[in-house]
């Protein structure tokens, strides 16, 4: 296996794991971590995002998976949305999960209902869309060469480009924190 991406939430950690896809640990003993549940998504799990009961996995060619965790043992898809090429990372805020889809951009999807996910809009950044995180109205995208690249999106059907920072390398992830992005 090949793990891309963790979210800890109380004493459950989920893992997307590549091939052996979305798997949920219970480590209410941090020395002895047990298996609690696992889903295995069509593709190839790259990331993952938790808000309540839903488990959001960006899966590769299978685009976004809306899976219902309610209960750890026994997680369940509640639907899907099918991105251009690639979706790999997401961030869910609210009703919007923020999918980066390789070279198509970033993808925000209304997940309020997990059995129908509806396009809201969409902005194709320069480079490869790798990581994604979002505050307020701003999304954060991790673009390869291409550097950090800030999108406006306080307009959810028409986001535009709000700043870019060229890094050193190749952005893969971004993190905010305070004021700063990381």
């Amino acid at each position: 296996s090949y793990m891309r991406d963790v979210q800890v939430r109380g004493n459950l950690i989920y893992l997307a794991d590549g091939e052996v896809c979305l798997q949920i640990l219970d480590v209410c003993n941090p020395a002895a971590p047990q298996l609690r549940g696992a889903y295995d998504t069509p593709v190839y799990a790259t990331s993952g995002s938790i808000s309540g009961t839903m488990a959001y996995v960006a899966d590769s060619r299978a685009g976004l998976q809306l899976i219902d965790v309610t209960n750890p043992l026994t997680p369940t898809l509640r639907g899907f949305f099918s991105t251009p090429r690639s979706a790999s990372s997401v961030f869910v805020a609210g009703r919007v999960a923020y999918v980066t889809d390789h070279t198509s951009g970033i993808q925000l999807v209304d997940v309020m209902t997990p059995t129908t996910p509806r396009l809201l809009g969409s902005y194709t950044i320069p480079g490869y869309a790798y990581g994604v995180t979002a505050r307020d109205q701003i999304v954060y995208v991790a673009a390869g060469y291409s550097g950090l690249q800030l999108v406006d999106v306080s307009h959810m059907t028409a986001p535009r480009p709000y700043g870019a920072y060229n890094t050193p390398g190749i952005a893969r992830n971004v993190r905010v924190a305070g004021n700063f992005a990381y």
